[in-house]
């Protein structure tokens, strides 16, 4: 009999307890079946936690030669990881090390089992699919070595946890992944990696949820200075950053910040993805594309840059690659709530306002309820011209009066005449802060709607204080319109002998063409050019313009009413003719969204 070894049997990772003794995987207290060599690999590679075992070394620890296919391995490790409720996109046990071999990265904690002593077991070869007495005396000396820390053995696996949740992308799995982020620096503050898991968090609840961006932001900024604070080069530290500043719509100082993060984490597949994603909104299109498609390369089935990939697609016109993107990121995980959303924005840019609604359905149905698909669904009713279904979506919402449902309530407003009304709101609401230049934006629209321009130029300058050559156009992903162009409502009410007019019409123009050389070829980046040249002058431009934009699938009524420089056109008859065709592209697809009600 060998010398009995504390915590030598059982260890727990997570919701996985394996058994040495017995060759047993249970997860959630249910045994999972496993073959013995599949069983025998994870041994292999708990003993090497943390470490990169190649596939040569597998295949020799187990199968004691090389005369099997690799795969043979790649079907166990597929086997493993699907006992383990684990998946190569976002792998949280088992990490596949391109061209190299697999890593474990779960953080396996040996448990007493007093009740099945199996140390006197005889010592087996390890070909056969068990592991060694000797390889269990070593998993036990180092498992007695992490006894000692448990603490922070257990701050990891919070860690390791709450990453899991954080990359389910829903407003309940972003609250239990906060959870265990907390706990797990309540039980190690050292534990840095747990800091940027916080401040991630939270940035991605004001996206997910009715979370405030203020606040959002103060939170996240107090986590990420503890993580610098421990670890001054700490990559993930500046992703977070990078990510903050993506949702302040500062590109360039995103990118500089996620450049540096890349640098330190290149493997880390979101930090590629919102470096992309930062680039894109930048409207450096190619290099964007470069980086997405270098990090899939190792990692084909990452959800976070698939979908990533997929904007950069549609922002080059390339509607059919970009879904054939979503369609695979979908099979790979149905309640990604982004999927959805991303899906939605591309049927929309290209007028499929049926299908996009769809897939905001789809949305509710796979991936649970949430406020902003409410915003988007509303949005999308008034763009088809369903003010009374935008409504009912508002009214249904459990959070009606959250800023996004306030833009639709107020677009719905300003539709049926009630400006005051919409007015009144928007000055009695409580708004955040960071959305300052948002809310006084459609204030002013809401006046200028109204026929107040007065008062509509006076809160366009509370909202642009700055240098007015900068158009501040914000070209946002989840925004159905881009939120392109509003500021050309600003330009329409000054008159055409103000200097200040001329300086903000070529601080838009700058931008567009900006967004035009970087690669971006939605319909609306033609709409709103078609915008410009009728603010300047040029009408018979516009009218080209405007109907490239109605070519492409542009097809958003809304926008088009907003608008104030058709008011002022003089080829009226013209820009009827297009206008007709708008409204017979919204009238069919009007037809099949209320079909589907």
């Amino acid at each position: 009999m060998h010398e009995q070894q504390q915590n030598v049997d059982v260890y727990d990772f997570g919701e996985v307890r394996v058994e040495l003794a017995s060759h047993r995987v249970l997860r959630n207290g249910k045994t999972c079946e496993l073959e013995p060599k599949a069983f025998a690999v994870l041994q292999v590679l708990m003993l090497h936690a943390d470490e990169v075992v190649s596939k040569d070394k597998l295949l020799d620890e187990v199968w004691g030669h090389r005369h099997v296919t690799v795969g043979v391995l790649t079907r166990i490790i597929s086997q493993l990881r699907q006992a383990l409720g684990d998946n190569s996109a976002t792998p949280i046990y088992i990490q596949t090390v391109h061209t190299l071999g697999y890593r474990f990265i779960g953080y396996a904690q040996a448990c007493p089992d007093k009740s099945n002593d199996h140390n006197d077991a005889p010592a087996k070869n390890g070909h056969d699919g068990s592991t060694s007495s000797a390889t269990g005396r070593r998993m036990a000396d180092a498992s007695h070595k992490k006894a000692n820390k448990s603490d922070s053995t257990l701050a990891a696996d919070h860690y390791v946890l709450g990453r899991r949740h954080w990359y389910e992308r829903t407003t309940a799995s972003l609250s239990m992944a906060l959870d265990h982020f907390k706990k797990s620096v309540l039980l190690d503050p050292t534990h840095a990696k747990s800091w940027c898991g916080i401040a991630d968090t939270y940035l991605l609840l004001y996206e997910y949820s009715n979370s405030n961006l203020s606040d959002a932001e103060r939170q996240a900024r107090y986590a990420i200075s503890r993580a610098l604070e421990l670890k001054p080069d700490m990559g993930e530290a500046y992703a977070a950053l990078g990510l903050l500043e993506i949702q302040l719509h500062h590109y360039t100082v995103a990118i500089a910040l996620l450049e540096q993060a890349a640098a330190q984490c290149p493997r880390l597949s979101y930090v590629n993805a919102w470096l992309g994603m930062a680039l894109t909104l930048d409207g450096n299109l190619q290099r964007a594309e470069e980086i997405v498609e270098q990090a899939l390369q190792p990692d084909s089935d990452n959800i976070v840059l698939l979908t990533a990939f997929s904007i950069n697609q549609a922002m080059q016109g390339n509607e059919n690659s970009a879904e054939q993107t979503l369609r695979h990121a979908l099979s790979i995980n149905p309640a990604f709530l982004e999927i959805y959303w991303q899906q939605a924005w591309v049927r929309v840019q290209f007028g499929h306002l049926a299908k996009a609604l769809d897939a905001l359905k789809s949305a509710n149905e796979s991936a649970g309820e949430n406020d902003w698909t409410d915003r988007y669904m509303a949005q999308l009713y008034l763009i088809a011209d369903c003010p009374d279904q935008a409504l009912e979506v508002i009214r249904k919402s459990t959070h009606e009066h959250s800023w996004p449902l306030l833009q639709a309530r107020t677009d719905i407003d300003c539709l049926a005449g009630n400006f005051n009304t919409a007015i009144d709101t928007l000055k009695t609401s409580n708004g955040d802060i960071k959305l300052r230049k948002e809310h006084l934006t459609l204030l002013a629209q809401c006046y200028a709607s109204a026929g107040r321009q007065e008062e509509a130029l006076v809160t366009f300058e509370l909202a642009y204080p700055g240098d007015p050559q900068r158009g501040d156009l914000e070209l946002h992903p989840w925004e159905f319109d881009l939120g392109l162009g509003i500021r050309a409502n600003q330009v329409a009410l000054l008159s055409v002998k103000q200097h200040k007019r001329n300086q903000i019409l070529d601080g838009l123009r700058k931008q567009l063409d900006h967004l035009h050389e970087g690669g971006i070829r939605v319909p609306n980046l033609h709409y709103q050019y078609a915008v410009l040249e009728a603010l300047a002058g040029d009408e018979k431009r516009s009218l080209a313009l405007l109907d490239q934009a109605l070519d492409g699938g542009f097809c958003d009524l809304l926008a088009f009413r907003k608008t104030l420089a058709w008011q002022s056109f003089t080829e009226r008859e013209a820009l009827e003719i297009r206008i007709e065709r708008l409204h017979a592209h919204v009238f069919d697809e009007k037809k099949k969204m209320l079909r589907m009600n």
